[in-house]
């Protein structure tokens, strides 16, 4: 893989613009079923979302009485998405370097992200660091 921009224009704050502005600070709904399918081999365990932004899919795992975690580097989104949905553990931190154990999760998603960085194997490496042997990415 290689980096086809030189220049990576996402940061913290253009998160934040698109998400207070465009999303009106709300969950994005209106792509449930794409969401959705990304959740549906999610067969039990510990579910981490890497790269959350405003995605709803946390917290329709966690009312089914799963752990959640979810991550995203955007403090204003963070803070938001913990106070709608208090049931997932989000997390302010940078998706290269998780804050979490070797072998945490059963279930990692990923979506909406690695087209986003600039080191994408290093990326999948992390989620693959945090992930369970017999886990899901």
């Amino acid at each position: 893989m290689r980096q086809l921009r030189k220049e990576n224009i996402n940061s913290p704050a253009l998160s934040e613009d698109i998400f207070f502005q465009r999303w009106k600070g709300c969950p994005h709904w209106v792509d449930y079923e794409r969401f959705a399918l990304l959740a549906s081999q999610f067969k039990g365990g510990v579910y981490l979302d890497v790269g959350c932004f405003n995605s709803p899919m946390p917290y329709e795992i966690a009312r089914q009485g799963h752990e959640v975690h979810a991550v995203d580097y955007a403090p204003k989104v963070v803070a938001r998405m913990q106070e709608l949905f208090p049931q997932v553990k989000y997390h302010l931190a940078d998706v290269m370097k998780l804050p979490f154990p070797d072998k945490s999760f059963d279930y990692v998603v990923a979506a909406e992200i690695i087209e986003h960085l600039p080191y994408p194997k290093r990326f999948l490496a992390e989620c693959m660091r945090v992930l369970k042997v017999s886990g899901t990415i």
